[in-house]
This record gives structure tokens, C-alpha cells and sequence, in this order.
């Protein structure tokens, strides 16, 4: 069993697919792997690492859909996805992480719909979906976030295909 907390390999021009041997760094907290030149799907595999509470996967260049899996990461406070190339919809099962506290989706080519379920994401203060293909009107679960705990939420409100239910649902638009 592997004992490292904090990985931090940031900016380090890594490029190929992310290893399946991550899955047995169990106790690991912090995963910074932004700003390298990583490809392919983010790795099932990374539902053994319950233990994370920061996840920075952004600035790269990792594709497919955006796993299910990440919903089994229930301590989960920061997920930066943005500026990758991922696509297709938002998992209902990210709804499952209960702790997250910030949201970086910006800048990939995720569509469909914000799924009703992202409601149940009581702590999340920062949700940054811009730039994407997001379609249909943001959930009224997501937009009462903003009278709770949701300080800054963007999207693509501005275009015709999604629509904020409320004028104070989106903090800015694009």
C-alpha cells in the first residue's frame, strides 16, 4: 500500500494516458496534474481514490466522456476539468459528490442537459460550465443553489440554448 497524500506534477509537459496504477494510491488527497499534455478518458480506475479531496485534471488534453465513476469520490472538494477536450453529457452520478465545493467544467465540449440531480450538491460555492454545448434550461435544483451556497455559476446563457429559469441563476454569461 502506497502512503502519499499530496501529488503535485503540475506544468510538467507529461503527455500519454493517465496510468491504471493510480487506482492503488488509496490514501492520496491532492491529485495536481494540471497544464501538462495528458490524453485520453480520465481512468474508471480512479474511483479507489475515496480518500481525494482535490482533483486537477485541467489544461490538457484528455478526452471522451467524463466518467461515472467520479460520483464513488464522495470527499471530493475541488474537480478542475476545464480546458480538456471532453464531451457528451454530465453524469447524474457526479450529484453523489456530496463535499464538492468548486466545479470547473469550462472549455470542453461536454452537451445535453446540467442534469436536475446536480441540485443535491449543497456545498458547491463555484460551478465555471462555459464554454461547452450545454442545452435546454439550467434546473431550477441547480439555480436555488444560488440563494444557498452557489456564488459563481457560469454557462452559456447568453445563446438561445440555455436558458436560466431565473435572472439570478447565472452570475455571468457568456
Amino acid at each position: 500500500m502506497i502512503y502519499t497524500a499530496h501529488l503535485n506534477l503540475e506544468d510538467n509537459n507529461f503527455s500519454g494516458t493517465l496510468p491504471v496504477i493510480l487506482r492503488n494510491l488509496t490514501n492520496l488527497e491532492h491529485l495536481l496534474l494540471k497544464g501538462n499534455r495528458l490524453s485520453g478518458n480520465l481512468p474508471t480506475e480512479i474511483a479507489a481514490m475515496t480518500r481525494l479531496k482535490v482533483g486537477d485534471f485541467g489544461e490538457n488534453n484528455m478526452t471522451g466522456t467524463i466518467t461515472s465513476a467520479l460520483g464513488n469520490l464522495t470527499q471530493l472538494e475541488i474537480l478542475d476539468l476545464s480546458y480538456n477536450l471532453f464531451n457528451g453529457p454530465l453524469p447524474n452520478e457526479m450529484s453523489n459528490m456530496i463535499s464538492l465545493k468548486e466545479l470547473w467544467l469550462d472549455n470542453n465540449n461536454i452537451s445535453d442537459t446540467v442534469p436536475t440531480e446536480f441540485g443535491r450538491l449543497v456545498n458547491l460555492g463555484t460551478f465555471s460550465l462555459d464554454t461547452n454545448f450545454i442545452e435546454g434550461e439550467i434546473p431550477q435544483e441547480v439555480c436555488k443553489l444560488r440563494e444557498e451556497v452557489l456564488i459563481y455559476f457560469t454557462t452559456d446563457c447568453s445563446t438561445t440554448d440555455v436558458k436560466c429559469q431565473t435572472p439570478d441563476c447565472c452570475s455571468r454569461c457568456f
